[in-house]
């Protein structure tokens, strides 16, 4: 069994899985070796000094999150290395005959082998905690007392009322878009106008996903949306958001948006960061998103006559899509439509979720409602007092 065979077997979730594989394959180019996990194994401080030096180097800018990542792998690699001691020791063990003296000593030698080799990695934990831990009171030191720059304070400060009324233009310029292809289809009998919007095609033997620039614009608009008039949850959650005709639709693992015509709408979130925590949990929309919703997930839905990823179409080439691709979308979204090309100004996710926090704390608030706004949120409410600035109480 391999590392990444053994990543496979725990209750990972598929996104962390992808992640830890990506930081294990960045860790062995760091460090140039072809045989990590014996490294890690006979010379931990080694690797851990490495991994501290290249990101106290200013030439690698290697971010204090990405340095944390690693130390978390590591720290899976030594699970693995643990399971690997109990497997190797098994196996010994169970296939040895004592019937002499010479067999029992074998055995007694095997066991202590074992034990000594048990309390290394043990001590391996600790040492890599000890590193985990300082990464942990960087990360904390940074978020509780930002230091922000130019561009990121510009967005910090955004005023949430002020990004609904941007993109509120927007909104409407997108329904009037809908409208008119609507009644184009009217006159024309067909579905032909969405279709093509929405079209499959095959090239160089691989299926992939063509989508219009205008269907592309559509989605970030609606997404934006969802974090605007809703507390925004983190990317993964919208990220392959489904979309179903009626909740009977649904199963009990994916997110849905249940478009359900002449009804109240509802997203149902189930797979997230902190699902173990908080469970499944229903969104309840603003009355312009969801009319604005149920219209072109509605629509597109009758078009295609099934069941789609209308957030995020997959490439079926690749297993696991990556959280950024929502991210950068609607950063470049914000930055086309919102802010007239000025990058410095553009919004993605996390400016999102810091700007709403900060005019929810606007005015005093309860300790029940600090709770109920990171249970919306699905963080902590000590991550949520490292999201509002300073001068707010």
């Amino acid at each position: 069994m391999c590392f990444s065979d053994f990543l496979e077997s725990t209750g990972l979730s598929a996104k962390t899985k992808y992640d830890y594989k990506g930081q294990y394959k960045q860790i062995i180019k760091i460090l140039k070796t072809d045989d990590l996990e014996q490294l890690i194994e006979t010379n931990l401080p080694l690797v851990l000094m490495a991994l501290k030096s290249n990101y106290n180097d200013p030439k690698i800018k290697m971010g204090i999150a990405s340095y944390k990542k690693k130390l978390e792998v590591i720290k899976w690699i030594n699970r693995f290395l643990v399971k690997q001691l109990n497997l190797e020791a098994y196996n010994y063990i169970n296939h040895l005959k004592i019937e002499h003296t010479t067999d029992f000593n074998d055995y007694v030698s095997s066991l202590k082998k074992q034990c000594r080799n048990a309390t290394k990695l043990q001590k391996n934990f600790q040492i890599i905690d000890n590193d985990i831990d300082f990464a942990w009171n960087v990360v904390n030191s940074i978020t509780s007392n930002p230091q922000p720059t130019p561009e990121q304070q510009q967005k910090q400060f955004h005023d949430l009322d002020e990004l609904k009324q941007k993109w509120l233009i927007q909104f409407n310029k997108i329904c009037d878009e809908i409208e008119e292809i609507q009644q184009s289809q009217e006159e024309m009998g067909d579905t032909t106008a969405l279709k093509l919007l929405m079209k499959k095609y095959v090239v160089n033997g691989e299926d992939k996903y063509k989508r219009k620039t205008q269907l592309i614009e559509w989605e970030a608009c609606c997404c934006y949306g969802l974090y605007l008039h809703a507390p925004p949850r983190r990317c993964k959650d919208y990220q392959n958001m489904r979309v179903a005709l009626h909740k009977d639709f649904t199963n009990e693992e994916d997110n849905w948006y249940v478009a359900t015509p002449n009804d109240t709408s509802r997203i149902i979130i189930q797979s997230y960061k902190t699902d173990k925590v908080y469970g499944r949990y229903k969104i309840k929309q603003d009355s312009v998103v969801e009319d604005f919703h149920n219209e072109l997930f509605w629509t597109c839905l009758k078009t295609l006559n099934d069941i789609r990823v209308l957030i995020n179409y997959p490439n079926p080439t690749k297993k696991l899509f990556i959280e950024t691709n929502l991210g950068n979308r609607l950063k470049t979204w914000s930055k086309k439509y919102l802010f007239n090309n000025d990058k410095t100004k553009a919004t993605n996710i996390n400016d999102l979720r810091h700007i709403f926090v900060n005019n929810f704390y606007k005015i005093q608030r309860s300790t029940e409602e600090r709770e109920n706004l990171a249970k919306h949120m699905a963080h902590s409410v000590k991550t949520q007092a490292y999201y509002k600035k300073d001068n707010v109480n």
